[in-house]
């Protein structure tokens, strides 16, 4: 019985079923038929019913956009909540909608509209409620105000029985009420107070006695618990790591921005202390000074017992009492001892004073009692000013110097170490962290700061070595406009090169400072190379040769190449020819001819065979200070053996950077010969000695043969084929990932780029259609109409004619 109904319902399925026209199916055939293979998706297609759908789906979009492309009549619907939206949801978009539309329409610059929107329950707000309920803050109200005042009884019916003041209720009104509800409010929450501060003193009682009996119960020691012998290190470990302090929270760390803000605002105030000491006004703000019970008042019990310094016809006056400003031996150690232990103890409480002008203070007074000679100068002790001290250096400056002159005013008669302090301190005041403005002020002060090196540093040239530092911290602001101000200064110094005065002590300077700044062992540099390249050069030219003031200026130069390539160890050949040829000139032998640039009048003058060796306690002097003092000063025999003593250092020095190098022997081979022909004296014989051996050593060491250059055997090629497991006929295989994906997205978009054209070809057909049937239409109508005009024409022509017939009868 179940099969035929079975039957039955596969028979009406199969007569419901849409049968399809076997013309209209398109089947891909198979190159190779596999038995029990399934067909693939796209193997059995139906084109027609994918034209008529397409058809379709252009009839409801592309067709409906073409016809109304010239409409300008079209409503837009706007609406929301037209789906299935809460009701709650749709009234709270529509007063999100009536809000913006009110803030919009509302003017932003009138101040009387303060509308502000509130919670609001049934059209009021619940704001206007807020002060009607009476809140206690120990939420202890009584029964009879909360369910009778509050809730008005609420489910409960009013109990007339309530007792009152001997007033009926009935003849009270309702402030009266209220007020009588208030002031039992304010009795409880006194009541309750009195209670607490009762319960507060109790507690504080009993503290108090208990901490008077604690002591008593301290006796009572219980007994050590036993340790166990063999005790796990585990264990003691854990137990120490446990008791280990931690480390506490400490303040982030500063920027830049916020530490040079700091040092300004010091410089600041300890400019407008100054000014208040110079004008006498600190004396009167000092007595008024408060001290915190939370400082540490054991330095400022300290007696001030600093003495200003005064002079009288440049004596200098002391008050009564003193013998001299300098402090006994056993007062010193004192006082330093006392310092340590305030050291040690933390970091020192009086923060009035500035550590610069205590430490500047002490090296003024140390000064006054040494009495020091300067060879430099001859000026007498009477015509010397009095030492002047770091307390009239402003710690604020205004203004940044912009020209030479005004930098030179700030650090006339200035020590060393006081022109340092003016410049750290300028710098500080206009850090260029703080403004923009100060970037290019900092950028200006490092041209003046570069010219004031170079030309008025020659008196003393230990202020250079104070402002050397503050050069480099300057050029780091701008790396660029630094190595624009040096090559400026390189080519002023490029144009006298080539005269008799060169290298001068501000060459010398320059040279120096390069070193200084930039990083000498760049194989290419825009300031280090045209600056090795122009002292090279100086070394080859004739002007260099021609005295012995030249070739001291040349020793200097070799001395700066020597510190330029100490780093690097490359080879300078000007500099190993003109030391060659310079020790030829001490030698009263022709080992070898000399060379350009040295001559022959140039030997005969610092030949050592006219040199006295009886006088063996000449004083030998170094590069800087033979370069500093003058030639006349010195005796022909001390300038000759203190060159040589040069020449051999640089040698010495030389021949250790150059050691590795494959043509040392080339290069020294003269220089050993010349070596063993000279006769120096007992002060410069182990010098001669270190350097020959040093030379030998170099020249002796094993070296390796020279050989032709071995290349690598080529490998025979193979010809064997290479064999692909994965290979697959019409695939193409990328040989890396990368070309892969590349290939893949090439070929999606040719794929996709075919399909777009064909849809728009597709497109455009059914548009050309779509015309061709408007234009027929258009056609045909106005066919009908011309038609039509045409059968009136003649019905009108035929009525004129009949009416000329019936005229004429």
């Amino acid at each position: 019985m179940g099969k035929k109904r079975l039957k039955e319902v596969k028979k009406r399925s199969k007569s419901t079923q849409a049968k399809v026209n076997p013309f209209e199916v398109r089947i891909n055939k198979r190159k190779y038929s596999v038995l029990g293979q399934r067909r693939e998706k796209g193997e059995k297609g139906l084109p027609g019913i994918s034209r008529s759908r397409a058809l379709e789906k252009r009839k409801k979009t592309l067709l409906r956009d073409y016809q109304e492309r010239d409409k300008t009549n079209q409503l837009l619907d706007r609406r929301f909540g037209t789906d299935d939206v809460p009701e709650e949801e749709r009234e709270l978009q529509r007063f999100l909608l009536e809000t913006k539309r009110r803030h919009k329409r509302g003017s932003i610059f009138n101040l009387e509209e303060d509308e502000e929107e509130g919670l609001t329950h049934y059209g009021q707000s619940l704001g206007d409620h807020v002060n009607d309920i009476v809140f206690d803050d120990e939420e202890q109200l009584d029964e009879f105000d909360a369910t009778e005042n509050h809730f008005g009884g609420f489910l409960k019916k009013k109990d007339t029985q309530q007792p009152t003041d001997g007033n009926e209720e009935s003849g009270r009104t309702r402030k009266q009420i209220m007020r009588e509800v208030a002031a039992k409010s304010k009795l409880h929450k006194y009541e309750r107070q009195v209670e607490r501060e009762k319960v507060e003193d109790m507690l504080d009682q009993l503290n108090s006695d208990w901490n008077d009996i604690r002591s008593l119960l301290n006796h009572s020691s219980k007994a050590a618990p036993p340790t166990s012998a063999n005790e796990d290190d585990y264990d003691r470990y854990l137990v120490e790591l446990s008791r280990e302090p931690r480390g506490q929270a400490k303040d982030r760390l500063k920027t830049d921005e916020e530490l040079a803000q700091e040092e300004k605002v010091r410089l600041e105030r300890l400019e407008q202390e100054r000014l208040k000491r110079m004008s006498g006004a600190a004396s009167i703000t000092q007595e008024h000074q408060h001290i915190s019970a939370d400082d540490d008042t054991r330095a400022m019990a300290k007696e001030d017992d600093r003495v200003m310094l005064q002079y009288d016809d440049g004596q200098l006056v002391l008050p009564k009492g003193m013998t001299s400003l300098l402090p006994d031996r056993e007062e010193e150690e004192d006082i330093e001892e006392e310092e340590e232990e305030e050291e040690g103890e933390g970091e020192g409480s009086n923060e009035e004073f500035d550590e610069d002008e205590q430490e500047n203070e002490n090296n003024d007074i140390d000064s006054l009692g040494e009495e020091e000679e300067d060879p430099m100068n001859d000026v007498s002790d009477d015509m010397k000013d009095p030492v002047s001290s770091n307390n009239d250096i402003p710690f604020a400056f205004k203004n940044v110097p912009s020209k030479v002159s005004e930098l030179v005013s700030l650090l006339q008669d200035r020590t060393p170490s006081e022109c340092g302090t003016i410049v750290q301190r300028i710098i500080s005041c206009h850090h260029h962290v703080l403004s923009m403005e100060n970037k290019d002020r900092m950028k200006s002060f490092l041209r003046v700061l570069l010219e004031y090196c170079l030309h008025h540093t020659r008196h003393n040239p230990l202020i250079l070595n104070e402002l050397v530092q503050y050069i480099y911290e300057l050029a780091k602001i701008d790396t660029k406009y630094t190595v624009k101000s040096f090559q400026r200064q390189l080519k002023l110094c490029y144009k006298q090169h080539c005269t008799a005065n060169f290298p001068s002590l501000s060459d010398i300077i320059l040279f120096k400072l390069i070193a200084a700044v930039f990083p000498t062992s760049d194989y290419q540099h825009p300031v280090v190379t045209p600056s090795l390249h122009l002292m090279c050069t100086s070394l080859t030219k004739t002007t260099v040769c021609n005295t012995i003031g030249n070739v001291i200026g040349s020793i200097c130069l070799c001395k700066l190449i020597l510190e330029y390539v100490s780093v690097s160890k490359r080879y300078i050949p000007e500099l190993a020819n003109y030391l060659c040829n310079l020790l030829l000139c001490f030698s009263s032998e022709n080992v070898v001819p000399l060379t350009h640039p040295f001559s022959v009048k140039l030997k005969e003058s610092l030949s050592l065979y006219s040199y006295s060796k009886e006088e063996e306690g000449i004083d030998i002097l170094n590069a800087e200070l033979l370069r500093y003092r003058s030639i006349d000063e010195l005796s022909l025999d001390q300038v000759k053996l203190s060159l040589l003593k040069l020449t051999l250092e640089c040698l010495n020095t030389v021949s250790q950077y150059w050691y590795n190098s494959p043509s040392f022997d080339a290069i020294f081979q003269t220089t050993l010969n010349t070596i063993k022909s000279l006769d120096v004296p007992k002060s410069l014989k182990s010098l001669l000695e270190q350097v020959q051996a040093s030379i030998e050593s170099g020249i002796s060491r094993p070296k390796p043969i020279l050989q032709v250059l071995r290349r690598k055997p080529k490998s025979v090629k193979f010809f064997e084929p290479q064999f692909d497991n994965d290979y697959q006929p019409g695939r193409r295989k990328a040989p890396n990932k990368t070309q892969g994906e590349m290939m893949k997205l090439k070929h999606k978009h040719k794929r996709e780029l075919k399909g777009a054209i064909r849809e728009i070809r597709k497109d455009t057909k059914f548009l050309a259609r779509q015309k061709l049937k408007e234009q027929l239409t258009r056609d045909g109508e106005r066919k009908r109409k011309v038609k039509q005009i045409e059968g009136w024409l003649q019905e009108q022509q035929h009525d004129m004619k009949m009416e000329k017939i019936r005229k004429r009868k």
